[in-house]
């Protein structure tokens, strides 16, 4: 579960940022999932732009506040920590996960459901801060750490902002087959192959 003094600083912090505007402005007629969606606007914004969208949160304030702003949203109270997505494989072209990830118990979980419901080269957007004091991993959330996390579930990082602390990455959802994976584990081949091209640092716009 959430740290509740935590969650109210998300919930607060989420009020006024929906971050780089790019990474949801051109999103037309997707299915879009938001995981932590907290005072819901961009969530909502995402509707408006006739998109289909669920939203998914732990917090009953959060759920309460998004069916008043928007009731054809479906919003869903769970933790993302401990239970499965209710979304069959690959449902989703688009994911956003903002300043969530920080306050989850188990983000490999998390994480690993998201991929499943995402289709292939679907689209994960994941936000987090770089300098929030977090208890359950500490020295995780580091821009370095954090990528290299991502990639070793399969996500290509394909894109990246930086606002102040908190770093903003648009990721690439990559399904990986069976004898990939094999090979991948018996260092036949390495994971930077999965992805047709080395997976650099990317300059991160400022």
């Amino acid at each position: 579960m959430y740290d509740a003094k935590l969650r109210l600083a998300n919930l607060l912090q989420k009020s006024v940022a929906n971050g780089p505007e790019h990474y949801y402005n051109d999103v037309y007629k997707k299915t879009i999932l938001e995981i932590g969606f907290g005072a819901g606007e961009l969530l909502t914004n995402l509707f408006e732009q006739a998109n289909v969208c669920y939203g998914v949160d732990a917090s009953k304030l959060a759920i309460l506040e998004l069916l008043q702003k928007n009731k054809k949203i479906p919003a869903i109270l769970l933790d993302v920590s401990l239970d499965k997505l209710p979304f069959q494989d690959g449902h989703f072209d688009y994911a956003y996960m903002y300043s969530t990830v920080e306050y989850l118990q188990n983000p490999l979980f998390a994480l690993m459901e998201l991929k499943r419901v995402l289709k292939n080269d679907g689209i994960l957007i994941i936000n987090y801060s770089v300098d929030l004091p977090t208890y359950t991993f500490p020295g995780m959330f580091t821009y370095e750490n954090m990528r290299k996390f991502l990639n070793n579930l399969y996500f290509k990082v394909i894109d990246e902002h930086r606002d102040g602390n908190f770093i903003y990455q648009k990721c690439e959802n990559k399904k990986v087959n069976r004898m990939e994976l094999m090979d991948l584990i018996n260092n036949r081949i390495e994971l930077p192959d999965l992805y047709d091209d080395v997976q650099t640092p990317l300059t991160l716009a400022i």
